[in-house]
């Protein structure tokens, strides 16, 4: 078989609501390329349900085999890590009184939510042309780092946007009861 033709039966052969989903990424990752303000609830939705998804998805593809889970847990904290020591994200402000951030339009979460649909979608298409792949070693630890990092970087950016509102927050001083900004 040729490789146009794998090519088409693969794309013949997903289902529409793939697709669905891609374009509403798409959407979604084209709204994160403006400015806009949130709530801190709506800033970490999107990373913790793709760091939930992404663990997910280490357990359908690898049957959850402990080096896999190893692999993924570490490629989070490199993730989370190198977004620290870089300072990611950047321009991130948070109005204590509105509770709400002020967030720079980006184009990283559209490259990384495209990164994460293209990941999940070829380690899907090799688990249906080669069941076995699920069982080797180099497949279960490069497909588990790769979602590891990719969704460890929406955490990581979540985790300092969580950090931003907390040093903010109106903290106890003393025994008075008396609360500072």
């Amino acid at each position: 078989m040729s490789n146009t033709s794998m090519f088409l039966m693969i794309v013949s052969h997903t289902p529409p609501w793939i697709w669905a989903l891609l374009a509403g990424l798409v959407a979604l990752g084209l709204l994160q390329a403006r400015s806009r303000s949130v709530t801190l609830r709506r800033a970490t939705a999107l990373p913790l349900a793709l760091i939930g998804l992404s663990l997910y998805g280490v357990f359908s593809s690898t049957g959850g085999q402990p080096v896999a889970l190893l692999a993924w847990t570490l490629a989070v904290a490199v993730a989370v890590a190198l977004h620290h020591a870089l300072g990611i994200p950047r321009g991130v402000s948070w109005n204590v009184a509105a509770q709400r951030f002020r967030v720079p339009g980006s184009w990283a979460p559209l490259l990384l939510m495209m990164a994460i649909f293209c990941t999940k979608f070829i380690v899907g298409v090799m688990l249906v042309v080669n069941p076995g792949v699920r069982e080797q070693l180099g497949f279960a630890v490069g497909s588990s780092a790769t979602f590891g990092l990719l969704s460890g970087s929406f955490f990581a950016r979540a985790l300092v946007l969580w950090q931003l509102a907390r040093r903010s927050a109106p903290t106890r001083v003393g025994t008075q009861g008396s609360f500072a900004a």
